[in-house]
């Protein structure tokens, strides 16, 4: 998908709420399924603009249902492009009742990969559902 601007710039039109042609959820989350998928393959950091950063940050943390797909990848999307002044958005979506919700946001903060984040995913591998404790220990083996 091309170099890291020109994946900052795909992730700007993704976010455009009026962009042309209109594109529904599941085209969206597919392309940034897509976008993730390929900078993590080529170890690039992704440098959203500032909309596309307000962009996240909103999904990060909205209760919308018909979001919550592109909410799991905006969290997932913050760590890996190591987006800090979110990264207090993945760290309350631990405490997320959904249980993909919490998974996303173990993903999410492990990509992170300082020793803040590997003590709360370590903590996390405690978790009293299977879900997100087998999350948190993929997570460490990684």
């Amino acid at each position: 998908l091309g170099t890291g601007p020109q994946q900052s710039k795909l992730l700007d039109i993704l976010t455009l709420p009026d962009a042309k042609p209109a594109l529904d959820s599941n085209a969206k989350a597919a392309l940034m399924v897509a976008l993730l998928d390929g900078s993590k393959a080529r170890k690039q950091i992704v440098a959203p603009t500032d909309r596309a950063k307000s962009v996240l940050a909103n999904l990060s943390t909205s209760n919308a249902p018909e979001l919550q797909g592109l909410r799991q990848l905006a969290l997932r999307a913050i760590g890996q492009w190591k987006l800090n002044d979110l990264r207090g958005n993945v760290q309350a979506a631990l405490k997320d009742p959904n249980l993909e919700m919490r998974a996303s946001a173990i993903v999410g903060l492990a990509a992170f990969g300082d020793a803040e984040a590997k003590q709360q995913i370590s903590q996390a591998t405690q978790d009293s559902d299977p879900i997100v404790s087998i999350a948190a220990i993929e997570q460490t083996l990684e």
